[in-house]
Order: structure tokens, then sequence, then C-alpha cells
């Protein structure tokens, strides 16, 4: 899911897949048969072919992936396009893998929904046909929101403004949070693995990309770059991302 993510953060659709296998000799078939079935299912989802690859004997199991897509040249999404005056705007909601990780790394008991979004991630192959061609620049949450904003402002040479109210939690984030004793926001900031969708988009774009039915929050707006990477709070106080 994180190889196909990567590609549909660049407007792409994922096409077929090599997988480089290497097993100590007293592994189980069964674990073999196992990851592959995992995989399988993953692939069947996000219409992947896997097409070869090589199988190997070694100390310790290591598990390679090459995966390749295809992108139309008016659909290609980089980090380096977002523009001055560009809205900012993120798929889905924020936070509810590296919540459920904590919880699990405490032995806590964690909702069905938090195991389920840190065990078995879902990207979002489905949003980025339809933001492709709206957008300017785009690109996975893998590390979290704070980490992906930099990124585009780096790539882009521009700045940003967050609204920290406007960040679209998990539904149960906040209660993990209260149990864990940390503050909700932190898990989208930094927590990462949602793999939804972060994007800029020109505002003329806005009406066109509510017609296709996403559901995405806007969260603020690209500045220029000597206005910094700043969180804004309900209170307008604002600090560095």
């Amino acid at each position: 899911e994180a190889n196909v993510s990567d590609i549909a953060a660049m407007g792409g659709q994922p096409d077929v897949m090599l997988v480089s296998l290497v097993l100590p000799p007293e592994t189980p078939v069964e674990t073999a048969e196992g990851l592959y079935r995992g995989m399988g299912r993953s692939c069947r989802r996000n219409r992947v072919t896997v097409v070869g690859g090589d199988t190997t004997r070694g100390e310790a199991i290591t598990v390679s992936i090459t995966l390749m897509g295809k992108v139309a040249a008016d659909r290609l999404c980089l980090r380096s396009h977002a523009r001055v005056g560009d809205l900012i705007g993120v798929t889905g909601t924020l936070g509810g893998s590296a919540a459920g990780q904590a919880l699990m790394q405490r032995n806590l008991p964690a909702t069905r929904d938090l195991r389920r979004k840190h065990l078995v991630p879902e990207c979002r192959l489905d949003a980025a046909p339809l933001l492709a061609p709206l957008v300017n620049a785009m690109i996975d949450v893998s590390d979290g929101l704070a980490p992906e904003v930099g990124h585009i402002c780096d790539q882009s040479g521009v700045g940003a403004r967050i609204a920290a109210g406007q960040i679209p939690l998990h539904p149960d984030v906040a209660s993990a949070a209260a149990t864990l004793g940390r503050d909700p926001l932190g898990f989208a900031l930094g927590g990462g693995e949602d793999y939804e969708l972060l994007f800029t988009l020109a505002p003329q774009n806005l009406e066109r990309l509510r017609r296709c039915g996403l559901d995405f929050t806007l969260l603020g707006e690209i500045v220029p770059a000597a206005e910094g990477r700043l969180l804004v709070g309900s209170n307008g106080a604002a600090v560095p991302l």
C-alpha cells in the first residue's frame, strides 16, 4: 500500500510489481504463502500484477518490492508545483494509525478501526484520479502532516499557514489521546502512516473539486516563503509548524 500510495500521490496508476524475497532455510512454507496472500489482496484491490522477481536463501527474511506505474503528462502532480495563494487540502482523516500504534505498543485497548488503520492501511488510489486534473502539488501523508507540508514547501520554495482547528482528526483519536495523556493533534502532525493525500489547489478549482464528491478538508493556504510555515490556533496565535 505504501508503494501504491507514492504513485497515487503523483497522479499515477500502478501497473506491475516485482518481488525479491530472501528466506532463511528454516522458514516454513506457510510463512511465504501468507506473505504472498497478503500482497495478493493488496494487488487485487489496487489492480496491480506481480510479473516476476527473485527468491533466494539468506540469513534473514528480506522483502524488496519494485512497483511501476503510469501517469499522463497533463496529470503529473509534483511536490514542486505549489503556488502562493493555493489552498491546502487533505483527504480523509488523520492520526488514526499513530494513535492505534501508540495504544497497542502499551498493550492498551484500541478500537477496531484504529487497529485496522495501523495494521492494514489502505492508500487513496480512489481519490488520486479526481485530484490529479485539478491540483497543483500533491504528496501522501506517510510521515505526518507537518513533515509533508514541509516537503511541499521545500520543493516549491513557499511557506504555509495551517489552521489547527481545521485538521480532520480520526474520530477515535481524542479518546486515545486522553487514555495516553497526549495531545490528539500530535498524532496527526507527526504520527504518519495515514496514507491520505495532501494537496494544494488554486482557489478557482475549488468548486470543481467539490462537485467530485470527494471527502476532503481545507487546512490553510500557501504563502510566500518569507512568512514561514506556521500552525495557527483558534485564538490566532501562530507557532512554527
